[in-house]
């Protein structure tokens, strides 16, 4: 995925899209070999434990006063 270039597409376009994702394998695979996989993905590494320790919800009312 690192060696692909983004792409704009409407809304129209993007729902003619196939994905890439085969979900017959994905179906045939444990719940560790699912995680196994996503851990070892180099275009999506895990977030960091404390990733949200600093966050703060908001609810959309609260963005415009």
């Amino acid at each position: 995925m690192n060696e692909e270039h983004i792409t704009r597409v409407t809304r129209e376009q993007w729902a003619k899209l196939k994905g890439k994702t085969n979900w017959e394998k994905v179906k045939g695979m444990s719940e560790a070999e699912i995680a196994k996989n996503a851990l070892e993905d180099a275009d999506n590494p895990p977030l960091p434990a404390d990733f949200f320790d600093e966050v703060l919800e908001c609810a959309p009312g609260s963005l415009n006063p």
